[in-house]
């Protein structure tokens, strides 16, 4: 990763694997000054997954407490996609705002154990309202400490290009 000029990774989380096996792996990535961010998500997290949000903020706190400094996570991003839940196209409002207030509760757990939070959005959510009167490219980008916007193109210019999907994200 060093040699391809990666400073940063984002590590999907797995319960199942043991603290020792991210504990060595952070280790390593930061003795080459490459951050590691602990990454989950579901869409169902937006509505009805509260279980398993619940479950992934307390697997991050453990880690965080129980390791050393130089072992923890440097921040953590979630990729939650509420869009593919069944009932977006009928239920989209409702689901707008439950999912803006996981996007604010996550933001100040991630600030309790001291990261930043990450969140992915896809670039036509600058078209979707929010409950604030904003968009809710807007509203998630004021939340959250970083943003990535998924808008998967190989061209930079153009009309479908990177540059014109991506240029009214603020």
């Amino acid at each position: 990763m060093k040699d391809k000029q990666i400073d940063r990774v984002y590590l999907q989380i797995n319960r199942d694997i043991p603290f020792q096996a991210y504990q060595q792996f952070i280790k390593n990535a930061e003795s080459a000054d490459i951050a590691v961010c602990a990454l989950d998500g579901n869409r169902t997290w937006a509505t009805s997954g509260q279980t398993e949000y619940e479950i992934f903020w307390d697997w991050c706190a453990r880690y965080q407490q129980q390791v050393p400094e130089e072992e923890r996570f440097s921040g953590i991003h979630l990729d939650v996609e509420p869009y593919l839940l069944p009932d977006w196209g009928e239920n989209q409002r409702n689901i707008v705002k439950q999912y803006e207030e996981m996007v604010n509760d996550a933001a100040s757990r991630a600030h309790s154990l001291n990261v930043p939070l990450g969140v992915d959005l896809p670039f036509w959510f600058d078209e979707i309202d929010s409950v604030n009167n904003e968009s809710l490219a807007a509203s998630l980008i004021q939340a959250a400490d970083e943003v990535t916007i998924m808008a998967y193109r190989n061209i930079a210019e153009g009309a479908n290009g990177l540059i014109q999907l991506t240029k009214t994200e603020r």
